[in-house]
């Protein structure tokens, strides 16, 4: 509001004429005018003037205040606006949030395939979520919720189950789980774990609940096929013929029949039981302890043999080898097989008494004999050698080569010796030797590390041949040996020869080079480690049939080369005869075929490949397909067939080109590949079309994977980089 007042000239009191003559100075007027003028101005008395003043005053505090609380009324006006609409806006963010984070609620319960319920027992009001009426087979909102419907898709054999505990749980006022089978569609058995929480009032009365049901199917399922593979497993370790413990802390957790019947106690004695029960005395039992435990603890198998004590107190001898469950914490266990050798140690007694027999006939001999310990010193000789250089055997013991030949030839001896020590392999060696009429005798020498039990060397035994005779029969030979030779190692296919203990005696260069090996490698090898392990058995069953009916054999076969990889070969053995034997050794020629049979190799996987994609072609799947419908007929086992068909393709190749369409090929197979298991068979069956044929797989099972390719394409995007 506002207020205006206008006021005029006017005299207080009446006008001087001195103040009249100022003011007609001041004045633009001449006489009459003024004149004029001034008599039209009013005269007003001081007291008056004063009394309009305190009037105007009063009239102009009012206005003032009015307009101030005018402006106040309008701003508070303005702000209850504003708070009204700031309210409105976060009423409707709020609504917003409670409706996305319900839709969230409904979208983690069908992934997790969780259903909720909530019941109110004093209105009886029941509420059920979108996906407990699916996992009872209803659509949400189908029915209205109730436990007739509920109770309408428990199994049948579950149904009084779950009332009694129901109606516990609702007499006790306490909250409870359960898990049932529940039916939702014919022919089709979900188990569900449920859970009800219970709230009661001040007088301790349920008044509501609330619960979730969930689907542990592949659950149960996977607990079933655990329970058989820990039955098959105990009938297996139950049965085997080792005896069979898991240790921890130096207790047995676990042992199988075979160690309880081997030790006299019942699994219950030796269940809990320190593992010091089986054993003689305190001290073996700290003893083996103080051994097991390093190399357990390096991840080493301990092996050992030792005489453990029965129930009955009898010995028992036992190979018995552990390992550690994880060897950098022996905490966690180890566990030990134990065979019982105590008939094997007996035999071995019985070995003893005839090593004393074959002494015996080594005296009887007319091969010189010798041993020697590790540091060169006879420990004995038989007859033969001692008559030889004219001592008795009790006088060469002790002695060295030096001692008996003097520093030149026992030197050359000692030489030999130690070659063998060193290599720990057998050596033979050519040694002549000069008698008193001039005449030369010739001695082959076989000279063999002897080892004691755990690998330490004990020294050497050697025998010595007269080959006399044989040395000019083999000078005689030598030349036709030379010509021989010439051609065995410059044949242009690897020759090997191959006595009849499978061994090779010769090889030629072509050989060694083929298999990566020098002569001496490949003379220590037997043919048999050569050849890749999935053909092994049939060239050891070939070369049993040569050895016993001399039936030779030519076989394509894939090698072990030193280097690790495999490579072909066509390899020819024939039998060879002589005199002294039927089939004494056998030649092997070897043809080196690899490059020629990768590329067979090739091609045929080329017949048999897409070459676009990778996958196999229709031909391989029709092939395939057939082997596995052969097997169901034989064996009844269940085998899927699926196709795939890719919708619209050609508004791919019509849109983004065929180099996009053919991309979107091969990131399809890759998606199929990874989605099946390896002897599951996947091919491009033509243009857009693939092809699965799923072994062992029931129609219920094909479906399931058959869906989760079907999203997983979906749900995967493609890539394509086209050329600008």
């Amino acid at each position: 509001m506002q207020g205006v007042f206008s006021i005029g000239q006017v005299f207080v009191g009446v006008p001087t004429r001195q103040q009249l003559a100022t003011l007609h100075e001041d004045s633009p007027l001449d006489g009459a005018d003024f004149e004029r003028a001034v008599s039209t101005i009013p005269i007003i008395s001081r007291e008056r003037v004063q009394a309009l003043a305190t009037s105007f005053k009063t009239s102009v505090d009012l206005l003032a205040r009015l307009g101030r609380e005018n402006t106040l009324r309008r701003k508070a006006e303005e702000d209850l606006r504003k708070a009204g609409e700031e309210l409105e806006q976060r009423v409707k963010k709020r609504t917003k949030e409670l409706s996305q984070s319900e839709a969230r609620l409904v979208e983690a319960q069908r992934i997790a395939s969780v259903g909720s319920f909530e019941r109110d027992l004093s209105t009886n009001e029941l509420w059920w979520s979108d996906e407990f009426y699916r996992l009872l087979g209803y659509e949400p909102g189908e029915v209205e919720p109730g436990p007739e419907h509920f109770e309408a898709k428990i199994h049948p054999d579950d149904l009084a189950e779950y009332r009694n505990k129901r109606d516990e749980a609702l007499a006790s006022g306490e909250s409870h789980d359960y898990e049932m089978r529940i039916v939702p569609s014919q022919g089709r058995v979900l188990h569900i774990y449920g859970q009800i929480k219970l709230r009661r009032n001040e007088e301790g009365h349920p008044v509501y609940y609330s619960g979730t049901i969930r689907d542990v199917t592949s659950r149960k399922e996977m607990e079933n096929r655990l329970r058989e593979t820990n039955r098959l497993q105990s009938l297996i370790l139950n049965n085997s013929m080792v005896g069979i413990a898991f240790v921890r802390d130096r207790r047995f957790e676990w042992v199988n029949d075979q160690l309880c019947t081997m030790t006299g106690y019942s699994s219950e004695e030796l269940n809990g039981a320190e593992t010091s029960i089986v054993y003689q005395t305190m001290e073996d039992f700290e003893e083996l302890g103080r051994q097991a435990y390093p190399a357990l603890s390096r991840g080493e198998a301990f092996d050992a043999v030792f005489a453990f004590r029965t129930k009955s107190g009898s010995s028992l001898w036992c190979r018995f080898v552990g390992s550690a469950i994880d060897p950098d914490d022996l905490s966690q266990g180890s566990v030990w097989f134990f065979e019982d050798i105590s008939e094997k140690r007996r035999l071995e007694h019985e070995a003893t008494r005839q090593r004393a027999m074959l002494h015996t006939v080594i005296n009887a001999l007319p091969d010189r004999v010798f041993f020697k310990d590790a540091k060169g010193r006879f420990m004995g000789t038989n007859q033969a050698y001692a008559d030889a250089l004219g001592l008795t055997p009790e006088a060469i013991e002790g002695k060295t080569a030096q001692d008996l030949f003097g520093p030149d030839l026992g030197n050359t001896l000692q030489q030999l010796d130690d070659e063998v020590l060193k290599s720990l392999r057998t050596s033979v060696n050519e040694e002549r030797e000069e008698q008193p009429s001039g005449r030369k005798k010739y001695f082959e020498t076989l000279r063999v590390p002897v080892t004691e039990r755990g690998g330490r060397l004990a020294g050497i035994a050697g025998v010595g041949r007269d080959v006399t005779q044989r040395k000019h029969a083999e000078d005689v030979l030598r030349a036709s040996e030379e010509r021989f030779r010439a051609i065995f190692n410059h044949a242009g296919v690897g020759i090997g020869m191959v006595n009849e203990k499978n061994r090779f005696t010769r090889v030629n260069p072509r050989l060694c080079r083929f298999l990566g090996y020098n002569e001496p490698e490949l003379i220590a090898r037997k043919p048999h480690d050569l050849i890749a392990p999935d053909m092994a058995d049939v060239f050891t069953a070939l070369m049993g049939r040569l050895w016993t009916s001399g039936e030779g054999f030519s076989k394509e076969f894939r090698f072990m080369h030193k280097e690790g990889e495999q490579v072909w070969g066509n390899l020819t053995i024939t039998p060879l005869e002589s005199a002294e034997s039927d089939v004494p050794y056998a030649i092997a020629v070897v043809e080196d075929i690899n490059r020629s049979k990768h590329l067979e190799l090739e091609l045929r996987r080329m017949a048999t490949t897409d070459t676009l994609t990778g996958a196999y072609n229709r031909m391989r799947f029709m092939e395939r397909a057939e082997e596995e419908l052969a097997r169901h007929e034989r064996y009844g086992t269940p085998t899927s067939f699926m196709m795939l068909d890719i919708d619209h393709f050609k508004h791919v190749n019509d849109t983004h080109g065929h180099q996009a369409g053919d991309e979107v090929l091969r990131q399809l197979t890759i998606i199929c590949q990874n989605a099946i298991r390896a002897n599951d068979v996947f091919a491009r069956y033509g243009g857009e079309e693939f092809a699965f044929c799923l072994s062992e797989t029931p129609a219920k099972t094909a479906v399931e994977v058959a869906e989760r390719i079907r999203l997983t394409i979906q749900e995967t995007p493609i890539d394509v980089w086209m050329p600008p």
